[in-house]
């Protein structure tokens, strides 16, 4: 598009970017403020609650107090009257008078009974009227819809539909009105992927600066509850703006890739497809995050899905593999002999020369992108690190019929005429075709092909190449080796990485094959220039032993023995080659080392 229209771009996205950090800092404060405003509410409801619940135990309290006070004085009444009659009667007596009947005895004792309990339930009433009352207290309005009838309750309950139906319409346009001024997190992805298109065709004109990235990055993985937090892409949007972003060198830390894969896990990577289940595990193989074995496990039930075989493409699938090779997963036989034939058929026929069609429903009818090195490259460095050659039944065609037709003869040809009584003639035996050697049948054909092509394998395809050969223990012969290690001088070891240079140094090794001086000169020159920057912990010694096993000694070498060398002797006796290692190993720090 041109560097001006790209400025303008990133300016425009810039703008828009500012202006969405402002709105969603609006919403925050706005909601919470509501919040605060909710809670002083709460509060004093609360408070008012409480009081109103004091005010009605006190009056319980007195209530209870005056009833027991009445009965008290009931008690006290009856006792005299009944002291009065005693003295009355003893007075009848003691004149010669008769007693009263036993009937009137028991008369006046039930009185005086029910004198008492009643001063006893005065009190009571008080507290069984206050729990029948109702808590809250009804409103105003409450009582005039008890006391006039259903009607306004009913009116009221249409109106209050109708301003919530209002009130949700009201909602809905302010929702979609606030959408148009915020970046979706799928408006987020697809910028990013834009960019990373531009910057694939030119690095130089197309590069976004760091503080555009950096703005994106942050709302990309934003935990808050935006509309730009990981909970809100889609799984392969989500996928796709990590990558993104470590393609354009602007890598999110691991924190990020951490709620990355939290993410996922929760959702069961659903969302998923098959492009961005290899973006996934690209980005964390490529940043060397490790996301756990749960994540792992979980990941490779996800790939066994239906849906992601069903949509996954060549490049998509080699992809996969060697992002699992990377985090040094094995994802067990069982996923290798369902998954690979979505590899291998397509190989079989890139071999053979044939488009990639529909085998077995693993690609999909529409798919038109071949097998290239760069994929045969992935596959064979993820079977050398799972050392698992495939069987013959997972690339070999299925027979699409039989042999013959119904009566006998071959499908289309006239039906073979029997004598009556005659028994029919024997069938023609078809020989079962013999199964195909991966090596022999695949491999070296297709790699005899690539080599002698000038652009076909790279640097890293054949390195990982040379490494399945070493692992899976398959010796090509010489012949087949000396063809490769042409190829890779043509490439210019100076475009391998160290990975691939201390692999392939290794795997020769491994196959008792010199590359010869020319070759081993040149690993030397390119060590000593680069000063072996791009040697990790585990590429270094890898070299180192590679070159052990092939008994190269580079150019005036040490005087005193490796068991007996001390750091004088590698300051003072050491070729340069030596001196280079030992301070590269002294700056990744000896005791990053493993024991290995």
């Amino acid at each position: 598009p041109g560097e001006a229209f790209y400025g303008l771009f990133l300016k425009e996205c810039l703008e828009k970017h500012k202006a969405m950090v402002a709105e969603l800092k609006r919403r925050k404060d706005a909601r919470e403020k509501r919040e605060a405003e909710r809670i002083a509410i709460e509060r004093e409801e609360r408070d008012r609650r409480e009081k109103l619940r004091a005010e009605r135990e006190a009056a319980a309290t007195a209530a209870a107090a005056e009833g027991q006070k009445k009965a008290k004085e009931d008690d006290n009444t009856a006792a005299e009257g009944v002291a009065a009659a005693a003295a009355a009667a003893a007075a009848k007596v003691g004149e010669g008078g008769e007693s009263r009947p036993e009937e009137e005895k028991k008369e006046d004792k039930m009185e005086k009974k029910e004198e008492e309990e009643s001063g006893k339930e005065g009190g009571k009433e008080a507290i069984v009227s206050i729990k029948r009352d109702e808590w809250p207290p009804p409103a105003e309005s409450e009582y005039r819809s008890r006391g006039g009838g259903g009607e306004g309750g009913g009116e009221g309950g249409e109106r209050g539909q109708e301003a919530a139906a209002a009130g949700a319409e009201g909602a809905k346009e302010a929702v979609k009105e606030d959408r148009v001024s915020i970046f979706q997190a799928r408006d987020v992805a697809a910028i990013l992927q834009a960019l990373v298109v531009l910057y694939q065709l030119d690095a130089t004109r197309y590069t976004p600066p760091p503080a555009f990235l950096d703005a994106f990055g942050q709302h990309t993985v934003d935990a808050d509850d935006t509309d730009n937090s990981l909970d809100r892409f889609h799984g392969t949007d989500m996928a796709i703006a990590v990558n993104c972003l470590a393609t354009l060198g602007h890598p999110p830390p691991d924190s990020t890739l951490a709620a990355l894969a939290d993410t996922c896990l929760r959702r069961r990577f659903e969302g998923f497809e098959g492009q961005g289940l290899a973006n996934l595990i690209q980005v964390m193989a490529s940043l060397g995050h490790d996301p756990g074995r749960r994540f792992l496990e979980s990941f490779v039930d996800a790939c066994l899905h239906r849906r992601t075989l069903d949509t996954l493409e060549i490049q998509d699938a080699t992809s996969l593999l060697h992002g699992l090779a990377l985090v040094k997963h094995h994802p067990g036989d069982r996923f290798l002999s369902r998954f690979l034939p979505s590899v291998l058929l397509p190989f079989r026929h890139a071999v053979e020369e044939c488009a990639p069609v529909s085998v077995h429903g693993m690609l999909p009818p529409t798919s038109t992108r071949k097998f290239t090195p760069q994929d045969f490259g992935r596959l064979m460095l993820a079977l050398g690190t799972f050392k698992y050659k495939p069987v013959s039944s997972l690339y070999e065609r299925r027979r699409e019929g039989r042999e013959g037709g119904r009566d006998g003869g071959r499908v289309g040809a006239a039906p073979t005429q029997h004598k009556e009584g005659a028994a029919p003639a024997a069938l023609p035996r078809v020989p079962a075709p013999v199964p195909l050697d991966f090596w022999t049948g695949l491999v070296l054909p297709y790699c005899t092909k690539a080599c002698r092509l000038q652009e076909a394998l790279g640097p890293q395809d054949l390195a990982s190449l040379v490494f399945a050969f070493g692992a899976l223990g398959f010796n090509p012969g010489d012949a087949f080796l000396h063809l490769l290690v042409e190829a890779c001088l043509g490439k210019s070891l100076q475009s391998f990485e160290s990975q691939a240079l201390a692999l392939l140094v290794t795997s020769l090794g491994e196959l008792e094959h010199s590359p010869g001086e020319t070759f081993l000169r040149l690993l030397e020159s390119v060590c000593v220039e680069g000063k072996f920057d791009g040697f990790t912990q585990k590429s270094l010694p890898l070299l180192l032993a590679g070159l052990a096993t092939l008994r190269y000694r580079p150019s005036a070498p040490p005087t005193s023995s490796p068991a007996s060398m001390g750091a004088a002797a590698l300051s003072t006796d050491s070729s340069a080659f030596f001196n280079l290692a030992a301070e590269r190993a002294r700056e990744l720090g000896l005791r990053s080392f493993s024991t290995e």
